[in-house]
Formats: C-alpha cells, sequence, structure tokens
C-alpha cells in the first residue's frame, strides 16, 4: 500500500472518468455535505481521500493540478458509478460513510496541508550560522584519529602479539572503526559546498589536504551539488545526483550499490592517466572537465562552468591528486618491494567499504519518486527523507547531517551541527498535519526496501502496458 507521502507525489490523471466511472461530479446538497462533515471529522475536508470536493459540495476527481492522497481510496471512489451516490440524503451519506470507513480501515491517511516555508523559516532563523570551532574540533579528530587507527591497522601483527582468531576479531574491530570514522571525514565535503566562502577558506584547504587528496575526492568534483539544490533543476537531467529509481527496474538500484567496486580504478585512472593527457591534449582536458570532474549518481551529467576561479581550484587539486597517485604506485616496490602491497589492498577495500555505505545511504534519502520532469517545492520535499531516531546508530551511516535530509533540502545553509535542533523545532512548531511530518523514517533498510518494492511494481505496469497492445491483436483477428 503506498504511503500518503507516496500517494501525494503521484502525478494525477489528465481524463475525467468515463460515463462508466465518475463521469460528472456528483452534486450533494448542503444538507449532505454538511451532515458528511459533521460525521467524517476524521478525514479533513473540503478535500476527502482520493477524491475532491467541490466549492459547492460536488465529489468528483481530482483537477489535474491536484494531487490524488490514496491510491486505494481513490480506486473505490472512481469506480462507482452515478446510479450507486445516490442524491438522497440518507442512501448517499450511508454509502459515502461506509466508503470513508473503507478508506479508513486501508490505513490511508488523511492528506496534509500545504507546507509554509515562511512559518518554517521563522521556527529555525536563528541556526544557519556555522561554528567554526566544532567543524575544526570534529573534523581534525575525526581524521587524524582514522589515520592512527589505520596504520595500527596494518601494523597489529607487529605491534601486538594476537594471533588466531583474537587477531582478526581485533583487525575487523580497527576496519569497521576506520571505516566509520573516514566515512566521517570524507562527507565534510558536502558542508565545504554550503558554508560560506569567506571565514573557511583555511578549513578548505586542510579538509582537501588531510582527506580530499588522499582519498581522490577533492573538494572540486562537488561544486555540482549546488544544482541538486536549484528548484527548476531537482530530479531532472540537469541534477546529477538524481535518478528516476522508483521508475526503473530494481536491478539499477542493486547496481548502484555494486558500483562501488569500480569507483576506486575510475578515480585513480582519471587522476593518474587522464589528468596528464590533458596537460597535452585541450580536447581531452575539456572532456575529463565536463564528464569526468563530477561526485555525482548520473554517469551522464555534464558538468557547468563554475568560472575561472573555480577552474584554477580544479587544476591545482588535479595536480595534487596526480602526485599523490604517484606516491601510491612508488610506495609498494620501495617499501615493500612488492608492487601490490597491505597498504594498497586495505586502502582499497576501505574506498569500496566507504562507497557501499554511501550509496546505500543515498538510496535512502530520498524516495526517487521523479520522473524526469519539474518536481514542485512540496513534490520535493516529500521526496527527501529524514532519519532522526536512533542516533547512536543512524550517525554511523549517515555523519555530518546526512541523514536529516529532507530539513537539508529546506534550509541548505544550516550547518550540520544545528540540524537535529532545527528538525525538533519543526516538528514542535508545526501543525499536526504537516506534510513535513511524512519525511521521516525509522529504518533506511525499511525505506529501501519501499523504494525496491515500487520500482517492481513500475516495472510490472511498465510491461503489462507494452504487451497490451500485443493481447489485443490476436483477438480482434479471431473475430
Amino acid at each position: 500500500m503506498s504511503s500518503p507521502s507516496t500517494s501525494l507525489l503521484n502525478r494525477t490523471s489528465q481524463a475525467r472518468h468515463s460515463a462508466e466511472g465518475m463521469g460528472t461530479p456528483i452534486a450533494y446538497s448542503r444538507k449532505t455535505t454538511v451532515l458528511i462533515r459533521r460525521n467524517c471529522s476524521r478525514i479533513r475536508f473540503p478535500t476527502i481521500v482520493g477524491a475532491h470536493v467541490e466549492p459547492m459540495g460536488t465529489i468528483g476527481v481530482p483537477p489535474p493540478d491536484q494531487p490524488t492522497v490514496g491510491k486505494r481510496a481513490e480506486d473505490k471512489i472512481g469506480t462507482l458509478p452515478p446510479e450507486r451516490l445516490s442524491c438522497s440524503v440518507s442512501s448517499d451519506f450511508l454509502r459515502f460513510s461506509k466508503l470513508v470507513l473503507a478508506a479508513m480501515s486501508s490505513e490511508v491517511a488523511a492528506p496534509r496541508s500545504r507546507f509554509s516555508i515562511r512559518e518554517a523559516k521563522a521556527l529555525v532563523k536563528d541556526l544557519s550560522k556555522p561554528n567554526p570551532w566544532i567543524y575544526w574540533t570534529d573534523f581534525l579528530l575525526t581524521v587524524l584519529t582514522g589515520h592512527v587507527a589505520f596504520h595500527v591497522m596494518l601494523e597489529l601483527g607487529r605491534l601486538t602479539e594476537l594471533s588466531g582468531a583474537a587477531f582478526w576479531a581485533a583487525k575487523i574491530g580497527l576496519f569497521a572503526l576506520v571505516a566509520v570514522l573516514y566515512m566521517r571525514a570524507v562527507m565534510f565535503i558536502h558542508e565545504l559546498v554550503h558554508l560560506p566562502k569567506e571565514g573557511f577558506r583555511a578549513f578548505r584547504f586542510v579538509w582537501n589536504l588531510l582527506c580530499g587528496i588522499p582519498f581522490l575526492v577533492p573538494s572540486f568534483l562537488y561544486y555540482p551539488h549546488v544544482d541538486h539544490h536549484r528548484r527548476k533543476h531537482y530530479g531532472t537531467d540537469r541534477d546529477g545526483e538524481y535518478l528516476e529509481l522508483s521508475h526503473r527496474p530494481p536491478s539499477h538500484s542493486i547496481a548502484f550499490i555494486l558500483a562501488a567496486w569500480l569507483v576506486p580504478f575510475a578515480a585513480f585512472i582519471r587522476f593518474a592517466l587522464l589528468t596528464p593527457i590533458g596537460w597535452f591534449f585541450p580536447q581531452v582536458q575539456a572532456w575529463v572537465e565536463k564528464h569526468a570532474s563530477s561526485m555525482v549518481v548520473d554517469i551522464f551529467y555534464t558538468r557547468g562552468d563554475f568560472g575561472p576561479k573555480a577552474r584554477r581550484i580544479m587544476r591545482i587539486q588535479e595536480v595534487l591528486c596526480f602526485l599523490w597517485c604517484i606516491v601510491l604506485v612508488a610506495r609498494a616496490p620501495i617499501v615493500s618491494g612488492q608492487l601490490i602491497d597491505g597498504f594498497l589492498v586495505h586502502a582499497y577495500l576501505l574506498s569500496v567499504t566507504l562507497i557501499t555505505i554511501n550509496n546505500v545511504r543515498t538510496l535512502g534519502a530520498h524516495r526517487w519518486m521523479g520522473d524526469g520532469r519539474e518536481l514542485s517545492f512540496e513534490e520535493q520535499l516529500l521526496d527527501s527523507v529524514n532519519y532522526p531516531y536512533r542516533p547512536w546508530f543512524t550517525e554511523l551511516w549517515g555523519p555530518v547531517g546526512t541523514r536529516y535530509h529532507a530539513i537539508h533540502h529546506l534550509f541548505p545553509s544550516i550547518p550540520y551541527h544545528n540540524l537535529g535542533k532545527a528538525h525538533r523545532r519543526l516538528m514542535e512548531g508545526l501543525p499536526p498535519d504537516s506534510i513535513y511530518r511524512d519525511t521521516i523514517r525509522v529504518s533506511l533498510i525499511g525505506a529501501i526496501g519501499e523504494l525496491l518494492q515500487r520500482a517492481a511494481e513500475n516495472s510490472r505496469n511498465k510491461k503489462k502496458q507494452a504487451t497490451e497492445p500485443q493481447d489485443k491483436k490476436p483477438n480482434a483477428t479471431a473475430a
């Protein structure tokens, strides 16, 4: 069954029902409308589950510009012929009451009110100032502890006398610790895009020095993230961080996760090979800048021009990444006499782990209900998800505010350390029927399961629609 927020995102049909369905809106008297309102107070009016109450009390299908709510209830209303909806007060009230109760028993919720951005902004307007001390302390403790733990993991056999099961338990424990710490350190790249240009220049430099360059994810790769926050770009082909996953086979979502095994090789090729080739062949450099210089999920995304200053930063960071690739290649033969040593193996496995965690997190960050068209503000809000519960766990896979993705799309300027407070204020200050409450999920795996279920259902429907004309042709011939 579709959730209320999912139903709100469904595009409504442009055609009215035929005479066999709800051909003409059924006119109700004022007395009937009052009775329905009075006796069905649990369902909000003038909009009823899956139906639309006209200003004069007529009931019909939703107009094209109004989203439908409650697919199952809509189907029940849509299939009732006009003669079934008698205009007598007693009969139509009785039938409609049964319909409302049936919808309620199917757990179809009442439609939410429209979201007031002005009201929400008033609740969080004092939370947009980032605290430099929090950024510096959090990042430095995280990344430096991660580096120390990584080298302890590499030298565990030499530093300790552990062996057998105890050794591998300690090794796996250190690997998990390093993965969590590095995941948090890397995700600060998201904050760099939203931080003010002035006042955090040193922080950007240190982040790239200790994290961005060594992990081959320099900050210039994330500049296109701003397209993801442009209202007219979100969910369209101009948004490199969006895929129509709800409208594609579930295998696309699975492939998105498994691609983590290839990304480290792609990053190495990009900086170790394509970067120096671009120095001698400007056409290659231009192609790389457009098609291989963005941290996105859509491999067909074309990067835009971010200006001469951004290009200079890109060139500097490219050179540093190239030099680091040379270090990675030369290190093993010099240090261990091997072409590939434990350092490279552990680095690769950690890279795959981090990318896998991030890809799984990304699948749960949105509902991916967009179909390529430009989405309304409310549709974009409902397409994003918050995970405010169980911070002891959600903060591990969604660090640095990434578990509050819906509120981040509402207010991108709010720093990560204030997102939890902002969410609590909105939950306390917004109306009980605010659609913001529909952005909340408890389980990441549950949200991804819903995505795969939607994708499978849509794929089945597409196949069914594709085969229907072929099924009708033999029947027509036989007739």
